[in-house]
């Protein structure tokens, strides 16, 4: 029979190990992403325009389609 110490220790690891990947994956995403945009605004594809309201600062991002370059 298999010991409730194992079951916990290996339901942990499990937790761990997948919380790992995860993270793993979010990073990898988000740096694609960041190139993706670098690429967009050295294209033309992606304008953006700052602007307050009163103490907010906002920005407005516009990108147009691949099809239209």
């Amino acid at each position: 029979m298999i010991a409730v110490e194992f079951i916990y220790i290996w339901a942990f690891l499990m937790i761990a190990v997948g919380g790992v990947i995860i993270w793993r994956h979010g990073e990898s995403q988000y740096g694609k992403g960041i190139i993706d945009g670098i690429n967009m605004l050295d294209s033309g594809r992606l304008q953006y325009e700052s602007y307050y309201e009163g103490d907010q600062k906002y920005i407005k991002i516009d990108i147009k389609p691949e099809d239209e370059e």
